[in-house]
């Protein structure tokens, strides 16, 4: 996605929870490409081959504090189509899994994408 840090051993190693931290790092508007290679990864990380991994990597997302962070970055980017599709597609990895699903509503996950939708109503993924 991005081109800052694609195919970079950096994003190609770090953990869910190292990952998470990075795009927390990521505030400022130049820092675009970083979330979107740091989000992209994480989307790798969280759809393992292994079914074993897919737990163990969710309650790593969710111990992260994964939920709050996408979602902040979901409201930060909100009129970035190529953000909110990685973010979007985390969550759609993880909607199987209730811990974090029960995190994604307590924190405004529907009512984001609610707004998500209205803003992007053409878009036939986000919608």
């Amino acid at each position: 996605m991005g081109n800052l840090l694609s195919n970079s051993p950096i994003v190609d190693f770090l953990t869910v929870k190292d990952t998470v931290r990075r795009i927390d790092e990521c505030i400022l508007p130049d820092d675009r490409d970083p979330i979107l290679d740091f989000i992209e990864g994480l989307e790798g990380r969280l759809s393992p081959s292994d079914e074993d991994q897919v737990d163990e990597r969710a309650a790593e997302f969710k111990e992260a504090n994964g939920v709050k962070i996408l979602l902040k970055m979901m409201k930060r980017m909100i009129r970035d189509e190529v953000a909110l599709r990685l973010i979007v597609g985390c969550f759609e990895i993880l909607r199987d899994n209730v811990p974090v699903i029960m995190d994604f509503i307590q924190f405004g996950g529907l009512e984001q994408l609610e707004k998500i939708n209205g803003q992007h109503e053409k878009d036939d993924f986000l919608k």
